[in-house]
């Protein structure tokens, strides 16, 4: 015979834990921001690491295709412009290939 103790109490439930915004998103969220400037994004672009600016660079890329209000597209070319100097700073890889190509494509100059 197996003797087997269960617990009559129930397992407690858990509070799920609120989801960790990632670094893109809270850039994106600032992006939005009516007091976003030049000056901020380039200080939180500082702080984002190789994998995250290939992120932010696809996100904004995203972001961009969307209907957005003129004030935002604004901000997010601001935050565009800053991804891509950061990106010069880190070196020749801080993209996938296809980013590469996309930022050879955005750097043309027009005429």
């Amino acid at each position: 015979m197996w003797t087997a103790v269960w617990s009559s109490w129930p397992e407690p439930e858990r509070p799920a834990q609120p989801q960790k915004a990632s670094a893109t998103e809270l850039l994106l969220a600032r992006a939005r921001h009516p007091s976003f400037s030049s000056a901020v994004a380039a200080e939180l672009v500082r702080t984002l690491s190789r994998r995250e600016l290939a992120h932010a660079w696809a996100e904004t890329c995203a972001e961009l295709e969307q209907p957005l209000p003129d004030r935002t597209r604004f901000h997010l070319v601001l935050l565009r412009e800053q991804l891509l100097d950061r990106a010069e700073e880190l070196g020749p890889r801080p993209f996938r290939r296809s980013a590469i190509r996309q930022l050879r494509r955005h750097r043309r100059p027009a005429g």
